[in-house]
């Protein structure tokens, strides 16, 4: 029981890009539009290229402060050749800039780690990306079961405040454990973990494990922001007994 299938594939004919125009672009110059894009004049024409281009052209202007920007791009045949005239027609909207940050909703994280860990800073240039990126990082910390970041419309011309409205997440985490090993017997773990101390995104760890034959004490402390640059620091401690 056997079913033979066959694909039949007409290829056509590969077509270049004949010329590439851009309209609508008063803020950004026409040449470093072509020097973000993969598109060139001579090249093979593919829609897959056109789209990447025209999303190439949208986070252009969106890193700018022109969150409303839109690109349609046209495609035609070019009159007297074989290739493809492909026209870019911008509507820029209006640029904004970051202005005031509020922020709510913490009860127990301080202010100044949301600034931190958001990396959005006022006036710079509103990017709708970044923001999202922020509201990916500030989740990526742990300490919160909700953020979300929204434009206040207060209708300023050239301004957009932002507000992060923030739930914090249960700052302590309890583990435990209890097993049986025919050499150590009866054995138990218990874990305590503290992961926003004082609210400054530090973190602090304890484990206590005991049997007949062995037992441990350990404690981890993590500092995020090590003398204030980049780096992450660690110290760590243990005491441990073991008859063997």
């Amino acid at each position: 029981h056997a079913v033979a299938v066959v694909i039949q594939i007409q290829e056509g004919e590969q077509l270049p890009v004949d010329l590439l125009t851009f309209e609508g672009n008063n803020a950004v110059k026409e040449q470093e539009l072509r020097e973000r894009i993969d598109l060139r004049e001579g090249g093979t024409y593919t829609p897959a290229a056109v789209d990447k281009a025209r999303a190439t052209i949208t986070q252009t202007y969106h890193s700018k402060g022109y969150p409303d920007v839109r690109v349609e791009p046209s495609v035609e045949r070019y009159e007297g050749n074989n290739g493809m005239h492909i026209t870019f027609r911008i509507t820029e909207g209006d640029a904004y800039k970051i202005g005031t940050i509020l922020v709510r909703g913490n009860t127990l994280t301080r202010e100044k780690i949301i600034h931190r860990n958001s990396k959005l800073y006022p006036n710079t240039p509103y990017n709708p990306e970044d923001v999202l990126e922020s509201q990916q990082r500030l989740y990526a910390t742990g300490l919160f079961n909700r953020v979300e970041i929204v434009t206040l419309q207060q209708n300023l011309p050239g301004i957009r405040n932002l507000l992060i409205q923030v739930e914090d997440a249960q700052p302590i985490l309890v583990t435990y454990g209890i097993g049986y090993q025919e050499w150590e017997r009866a054995r138990g773990t218990i874990d305590v973990s503290h992961n926003n101390l004082f609210g400054l995104d530090r973190s602090i760890s304890l484990r206590l494990r005991g049997s007949g034959r062995e037992r441990l004490f350990q404690s981890t402390y993590r500092e995020p922001k090590l003398f204030n640059h980049n780096l992450d620091g660690f110290a760590s401690a243990y005491v441990e007994h073991t008859e063997r």
